[in-house]
């Protein structure tokens, strides 16, 4: 396997809904003394909802994500985060579509000791990519001590590469400075997706953290994913991180 350092210097040639009742919220209408005839509220709030590993039936390891985030506020499940952040002044109540909300749990569900984790870029070039893949590599090294990261080039087809596009290791030294530069370090394509074979290479390398950063039909390939993993007893977290250069 190439070492991440030299191999990062050479270019690829490519670039549900649940109902979740909340409290009534009201708001008065900017410059409306009574507020009368100039307000918006909301009854009830929609939650897109988010499958656990452990609602799959897979054990957690359980530990405390202190030592990790030990100044941090972890973010519960029951935060969530308005999808809807325009509303019209209205006397009627509406409903309100919403996302949990991302950020450090409390407790976690691998040991960073035995965890491995894999980043792959896919779809069109966007700004800010390289800086997803650095923190993603600093924060699940440094901070969390994970075991291994590795990087996977030339986009979902970079899974099965055995050439001078092969997955390669990544620490902080490797993307040090990459948030510098435009496009991707790791590479991009479209297609090239096979469930079977990227399952079968994240089970080879005994990979239990994999971040997709991609867009819609990115996306949806790293559903599948997840599905597979669930349907092989395969304890993985698929993560998507959304990113688009088409504004949608």
């Amino acid at each position: 396997m190439a070492t991440a350092a030299s191999a990062l210097l050479r270019r690829a040639p490519f670039a549900l809904a649940a109902a979740v009742p909340a409290g009534l919220a009201g708001c008065n209408w900017l410059g409306s003394e009574s507020g009368d005839g100039h307000k918006f509220r909301i009854d009830a709030v929609d939650v897109l909802p988010i499958t656990h590993l452990k609602d799959q039936g897979f054990t957690s390891a359980g530990l405390s994500n202190q030592k990790s985030f030990g100044y941090a506020k972890f973010i519960s499940d029951d935060d969530c985060v308005l999808g809807d952040v325009i509303l019209k002044k209205t006397t009627d109540p509406v409903r309100a579509r919403a996302y949990m909300r991302a950020g450090p749990r409390e407790t976690l569900h691998f040991d960073p000791k035995d965890t491995r984790a894999a980043i792959v870029t896919c779809g069109g070039l966007c700004p800010g990519l390289n800086t997803v893949v650095k923190n993603l590599v600093e924060i699940l090294g440094t901070r969390y001590g994970v075991e291994k990261v590795y990087g996977i080039r030339g986009g979902y087809r970079g899974f099965t590469a055995v050439g001078w596009d092969a997955p390669l290791e990544l620490d902080a030294a490797a993307v040090g400075d990459v948030h510098r530069e435009g496009g991707t370090v790791l590479g991009t394509s479209r297609g090239g997706f096979d469930a079977e074979k990227i399952v079968d290479w994240l089970k080879a390398k005994r990979v239990n953290q994999l971040y997709v950063v991609g867009g819609d039909g990115t996306h949806r390939g790293a559903y599948k994913l997840a599905e597979l993993c669930w349907e092989k007893g395969v304890n993985i977290a698929v993560a998507g991180v959304p990113k688009t250069i088409d504004n949608d």
